[in-house]
């Protein structure tokens, strides 16, 4: 007899919240702005400027999500030792404005992120993990559809751009500031999708759908010309059918492990030693589009200031000594950010903040392997592909702190939702959720005393037998 399919965690929510939080999710995911640039004639280049659609944006979602906080505060409050790590980072960024350059765009920056992370804690604490992915498909659905119109019918908007990329092809940004962005959302959609088309529980009318909206993201996730989006979204894809693959599957995991550990290890001791053969396996120039001679440059100024940084968002400003010295360095490449995550969180909040950020992930990462192996939920394994997706793009782009932006809301919903997952009782967890993925936890452990309980049993039966 095959094993029951597990039907996934919900939680009721309201539509006008429901489509709050699609909103907020899509604001995140930075195509919002973009649009009402393009309608008001604002600089979307702009480095380090501040526009203002985004700040009434930002004080909207603020309030409504201190307002719902409150009224769930007690969610929040017994998540708050999984968001220590958190807690740091943003005290760090805050209190960086007091050797910033620019306090200013520090405090209003370290207050976006502070904002993301209230409505990521919100969210997180109040619904499940299923509830969360549901609402990332149908906000990169959303921001799908309206790049493929904005491409097609407003190619001033959304059509060719090699922003930020001046040496690689043209490609689509639809909806979003670039086409490596657009390329990081598709790619992340493409993963979700895939992941709610295969997960045990989803109705076969909603896997069309999914199914639909994933070819959708595929076509713009060409369009978009982002190799590094690609390759991500290959290695993304591959690792979402293996989980799916290893459920239920001890003998499988053994295999999967041991091709990842054959494959995998000879694969970036190739790469780490050849990164000129691999980029132009993937049609870049050995330089990466300029990012290697853009990481040598900046990383003397990191070292000026190696343990706290520039300030929190206060390294590219136009404008800037700084700034401008890098690009004159680069002659005509412009960059707007230093195309990695780790130097960029290096330059703005130094080592001590590359440290707490590794210590997030690291945290992320043992307590999501954890509740995986636990089964307590059968969605923690989406936090993995979520982890994989970080790692990967922030080795090219610059997404691992900055706010708002796609992965800063998951290092947020990603550790409060797992430690509420790992609170729940094990006497609730039903015993077919007990083996999952491959992992066998503990069985309850038998009575300290199983012989006494056994004469109780046998006296039981024999006065029944006698008729006593």
């Amino acid at each position: 007899m095959s094993a029951p399919v597990e039907a996934p965690v919900t939680v009721p929510m309201r539509p006008i919240e429901r489509v709050f939080h699609i909103v907020t999710m899509i604001t995140q995911f930075g195509a919002v702005l973009p649009v009402f640039q393009y309608l008001t004639g604002e600089d979307p280049n702009g480095v380090g400027d501040s526009s203002p659609v985004n700040s009434g944006l930002m004080a909207i979602i603020l309030v409504v999500s201190l307002v719902l906080g409150f009224r769930y505060r007690q969610n929040i409050l017994r998540a708050l030792p999984s968001l220590t790590p958190l807690i740091l980072l943003l005290l760090l960024a805050t209190v960086s404005a007091l050797w910033s350059a620019y306090p200013d765009i520090t405090l209003r920056r370290s207050g976006t992120a502070i904002t993301t992370a209230l409505w990521g804690a919100y969210i997180a604490s109040r619904f499940s993990l299923r509830d969360i992915i549901v609402m990332v498909a149908q906000s990169v659905g959303i921001i799908a559809l309206a790049s493929l119109f904005a491409a097609v019918f407003v190619p001033a908007l959304g059509g060719d751009s090699s922003f930020g990329d001046i040496n690689g092809p043209d490609g689509w940004r639809g909806v979003i500031s670039d086409k490596n962005s657009l390329g990081i959302v598709m790619a992340t959609g493409m993963v979700t999708m895939l992941y709610l088309i295969l997960s045990p529980g989803t109705e076969s009318r909603a896997r069309t759908g999914w199914s639909a909206v994933f070819m959708l993201c595929l076509l713009l996730l060409y369009q978009s010309q982002s190799r590094t989006s690609w390759v991500a979204a290959v290695v993304a894809l591959t690792a979402c059918v293996l989980l799916r693959l290893t459920y239920r599957r001890p003998a499988v995991v053994v295999i999967v492990v041991t091709g990842a550990v054959l494959i995998g290890v000879p694969l970036l001791i190739f790469t780490l030693q050849d990164v000129g053969a691999m980029a132009k396996l993937l049609g870049k120039e050995p330089t990466l589009t300029g990012r290697v001679d853009l990481w040598a440059e900046v990383l003397p100024y990191g070292a000026l200031r190696p343990w706290f940084g520039y300030g929190y968002g206060a390294f590219w400003v136009e404008g800037s000594p700084v700034t401008e010295a890098v690009w004159r360095a680069l002659n005509s490449y412009h960059p707007p950010h230093a195309h990695n995550g780790w130097i960029e969180t290096y330059l703005e909040i130094g080592l001590v903040g590359c440290a707490i950020v590794a210590l997030r992930i690291l945290q992320m990462l043992i307590s999501t392997m954890r509740a995986v192996r636990t089964g307590r939920d059968i969605d923690a394994r989406y936090l993995l592909l979520v982890l994989l997706m970080i790692m990967i793009f922030n080795m090219t782009e610059a997404d691992l702190i900055r706010a708002p932006a796609l992965f800063w809301p998951f290092l947020v919903i990603g550790p409060v939702a797992i430690s509420k997952i790992l609170r729940q009782d094990r006497r609730q967890v039903p015993a077919s959720r007990l083996k999952t993925w491959g992992f066998v936890s503990r069985q309850p452990r038998p009575p300290l005393h199983p012989i006494p309980a056994a004469r109780a049993n046998f006296g039981r039966t024999a006065a029944a037998v006698s008729g006593r």
